[in-house]
């Protein structure tokens, strides 16, 4: 489901088709876009990831800012992209009152999913029947962290690669989920935190993975915003042989 919100909207849907979801709507905002689908009583949100191409450029502009919620702070960046498609969300919704809900999402759209699930339990007191994510970022701060880790138990799974940068920044914020992955890449995946049954404390293999500090995210961007640098000074390797053949 996660995979499929990074096609266009003709191939996600005929995707979404084959899975077996006969209800297809997309919700979008700019480069930002996610897929409501839905069969029978179940609904999924799944949010599209970062381009590849845009990963350098989204980490390099990476801050640290948050926005206040009742229940504690949240990454402003994300919750700002989320809230431009909330509105088209909601309404899906309401339409379609779903007995079960799911939501999904890979990286920034993994971020986007933790931010929605957030935003409809909260606000729009509905239940979800799970929230899975890939390679997400960090999106609140502890006491909000704390709060959905203890609203979500048993529901709520991230799945990373300890190799993956992405999910370890920006520094300071939390995933608010139980993990499961890998130390190796690109394969030796392994459980090292169960989604939990309510009332039951996640298992646990191991400490769990640091965070990159302030310092440690600032040499990276460094390094990132420079190699961009060079990259448009840089001419094509193609370019001699395009200029000789616009001569001929």
């Amino acid at each position: 489901m996660s995979d499929a919100a990074h096609l266009t909207p003709v191939a996600a849907e005929a995707r979404y088709r084959d899975l077996g979801f006969d209800r297809f709507a997309s919700i979008v905002d700019g480069s930002t876009i996610g897929y409501v689908v839905s069969a029978g009583d179940v609904t999924v949100i799944a949010f599209r990831g970062t381009d590849v191409r845009e990963l350098s450029d989204w980490l390099v502009n990476l801050n640290g800012l948050s926005s206040s919620t009742p229940h504690g702070a949240i990454h402003s960046g994300f919750y700002a992209a989320y809230n431009r498609l909330a509105p088209q969300a909601v309404l899906l919704l309401k339409e379609r009152n779903p007995l079960h809900l799911w939501v999904t999402g890979h990286s920034l759209g993994g971020a986007l999913a933790s931010v929605c699930a957030c935003d409809l339990t909260q606000n729009e007191k509905r239940s979800l029947d799970g929230i899975i994510t890939f390679g997400q970022p960090m999106v609140a701060r502890k006491q909000l962290a704390d709060y959905l880790d203890s609203m979500r138990v048993g529901r709520y799974a991230h799945y990373m690669n300890e190799a993956d940068i992405v999910p370890k920044v920006p520094p300071a914020f939390r995933i608010a989920a139980p993990w499961c992955g890998s130390r190796e890449m690109p394969s030796g995946a392994r459980n090292r935190h169960g989604a939990a049954a309510p009332g039951e404390a996640p298992t646990q293999d191991g400490e769990d993975l640091a965070t990159l500090t302030d310092e440690e995210f600032s040499q990276i961007k460094a390094g990132l915003a420079s190699k961009q640098k060079k990259m448009r000074l840089s001419p094509l390797p193609t370019e001699g042989r395009f200029i000789r053949a616009i001569r001929r």
